[in-house]
């Protein structure tokens, strides 16, 4: 349960077995376009920052994790990823409900009756919920951290140009090329601008 909500920690190599049929791969005009329309990256504020996004192809454009993880093969991480954005959901939104709730009940007893059970039991709801949006807060929204998401997205990306048979100059996929960080444009539904973009 720990694992589930404060996620992995960094260190262990996750194996990833993309099968580039589903989903289907974006065709370009030829090849070389084909993979920088469907290479994966990941966008982090800083080099040492834990957040993290990924994206995909030469426009950046934004994807779910839950997307990301099933690009790489690996459904078993986009469901903990789905379970866990519930959890997170479920806390954070219902810690309104709970303090909303408490602070009625408190405020309605105190002009009632002064503080008696029904105010009592208004600040433990209120308590509650506070209780509630702290812990939401510790639950690191990805299940991988930001470096391993960036390992599995080259080990993508070199198995793609694998896939695609082309050389690692053409892809720029060589596993040498150590990777780096640089300003990109980053487009998606309800998402865009500027941002720290981890280049393979």
């Amino acid at each position: 349960m720990a694992a589930l909500l404060l996620g992995r920690e960094a260190g262990a190599v996750e194996p990833i077995h993309p099968s580039f049929s589903a989903p289907a791969l974006e065709q370009g005009s030829d090849l070389e376009e084909t993979y920088e329309l469907n290479a994966l990256g990941v966008v982090r504020r800083s080099s040492s920052s834990t957040w993290w996004r990924p994206v995909r192809g030469k426009y950046r454009w934004a994807m779910s994790y839950e997307d990301f993880f099933v690009h790489l093969g690996r459904p078993d991480l986009a469901e903990q990823q789905d379970r866990r954005q519930l959890i997170k959901g479920t806390l954070f939104w219902g810690s309104f409900a709970l303090t909303l709730g408490g602070g009625f009940l408190f405020v309605h007893g105190m002009y009632s009756s002064g503080f008696g059970a029904e105010a009592a039991i208004g600040v433990g709801l209120a308590a509650g919920g506070l209780a509630a949006q702290v812990t939401s807060r510790f639950i690191r929204s990805p299940v991988v951290p930001a470096d391993e998401a960036e390992d599995m997205a080259a080990r993508y990306n070199q198995a793609l140009a694998g896939f695609l048979r082309l050389s690692p100059v053409e892809s720029g996929a060589a596993a040498s090329q150590p990777a780096r960080l640089k300003l990109q444009p980053v487009v998606g539904h309800g998402f865009g601008g500027l941002a720290v973009v981890g280049a393979f």
